[in-house]
């Protein structure tokens, strides 16, 4: 339902998508394997209320900028920007979990 709430909020796709099904579905993995059910729900409740709202803000972002009606190299270099600030914060969950 998160994954489907999310996907139509971010214009119904791709990455965004992929990026949910997989931290929901590593979250409930490992959560499982470890713990108990309620504490799996409990888990996935707290893992929703942070990172929904982090989404929303970054959704926020990317709209507010395209309002300033910037250069197009302006605006390219932002996204671009903001982009690799995305990948940084996987690249970053990846390195932690790996250690």
């Amino acid at each position: 339902a998160n994954v489907a709430l999310l996907s139509s909020l971010f214009g119904g796709g791709g990455f965004v998508t992929l990026l949910a099904l997989c931290l929901n579905a590593a979250l409930v993995v490992v959560a499982h394997s470890v713990a108990r059910r309620t504490e799996v729900a409990i888990k996935l409740v707290i893992l929703n209320l942070v990172w929904i709202p982090i989404h929303l803000a970054w959704l926020y972002a990317g709209v507010s900028l395209e309002r300033l009606n910037l250069a197009p190299r302006t605006q390219r270099r932002i996204n671009v920007a903001m982009a690799a600030a995305m990948l940084a914060v996987v690249a970053l969950a990846a390195w932690s979990a790996a250690k």
